[in-house]
């Protein structure tokens, strides 16, 4: 049965497997690199993950099949809870586990006072887009770029 939880210490294995196929499946997505910087990087300690992945105002949640570990949401309190990144392996999507973490999302939110849930949604991926849709989410902002050849300092 799938389902979806705060993440614990005990997870950090199968949350550092969860990250790097999220690494490996943004990478050259239009818009891939701007969320994997926000996301911690492969170099963080593994006793520090957690840590990293909810930072000061934000939390970390794991989506399970059968209570093992398969898909990961982090989200960043701030005027709104924000949703930076939702992930579920490949082998297990299908099954209701994104939209169990972002029912615990909403939940965990709203027990915290927090009045609206966003997300982050990268151009093209109607998957992620109808996931938060079920979820009676709509789109409310697009963020359009242009790259200006300048290097970051």
């Amino acid at each position: 049965m799938e389902g979806a939880r705060l993440a614990r210490a005990e997870d950090v294995p199968a949350i550092q497997v969860v990250l790097s196929a999220l690494r490996e499946r943004l990478q050259g997505v239009r818009g891939g690199p701007e969320v994997l910087a926000l996301v911690p990087g492969e170099a963080v300690d593994p006793s520090s993950l957690l840590e990293a992945l909810s930072g000061p105002q934000g939390f970390c949640l794991v989506g399970t099949v059968d209570e093992v570990v398969v898909g990961l949401a982090i989200l960043r309190r701030q005027s709104s809870a924000y949703v930076l990144s939702c992930y579920v392996l490949e082998g297990a999507r299908g099954v209701g586990v994104g939209e169990c973490l972002v029912h615990a999302a909403t939940e965990i939110a709203r027990a915290e006072g927090v009045n609206r849930l966003d997300a982050l949604a990268l151009p093209g991926d109607r998957s992620m887009k109808q996931l938060y849709e079920r979820a009676e989410m709509k789109a409310r902002l697009l963020v359009l770029s242009k790259p200006l050849g300048l290097r970051s300092p």
